[in-house]
């Protein structure tokens, strides 16, 4: 029931992580994947099976938490980068929004606060 939920979350954040150019490349190679999978899987979790019934009949529950730990690991690398990445972009943000408001006080009292230009000019460092 939930199996599908996990490519949706998986295309959302990469689609997020690429370059807007770049997406048909991520989502046909999703697709390739989600439609590998059943050829690859299907065999294997049947000889696991066939091999391990009179040992451990639940061997291909098992090999199916360790190949999908991978993916785990994949998705929140993916899931920390997007947040890492959206966190940046709001504190660019506020910055500008911090130093529009220090130029648009200075251009209201007529130069009388340090507008921009005199913040940038302070906190350089001089070429010796």
């Amino acid at each position: 029931m939930l199996n599908g939920t996990s490519f949706i979350s998986m295309r959302s954040i990469a689609s997020k992580l690429v370059a807007s150019d770049e997406l048909g490349k991520v989502n046909s190679l999703f697709g390739v994947a989600e439609a590998l999978m059943p050829l690859v899987y299907a065999p294997l979790y049947t000889t696991v099976y066939s091999l391990s019934i009179n040992v451990l009949p639940g061997a291909f529950f098992l090999l199916g938490g360790a190949l999908t730990s991978p993916a785990v690991v994949i998705f929140l690398w993916m899931y920390r980068v997007h947040r890492r990445e959206a966190r940046e972009l709001a504190e660019e943000k506020r910055a500008e929004d911090k130093y529009r408001q220090l130029d648009d006080s200075a251009e209201s009292n007529g130069g009388r606060t340090i507008g921009v230009e005199q913040l940038e000019r302070k906190h350089t460092v001089p070429d010796y």
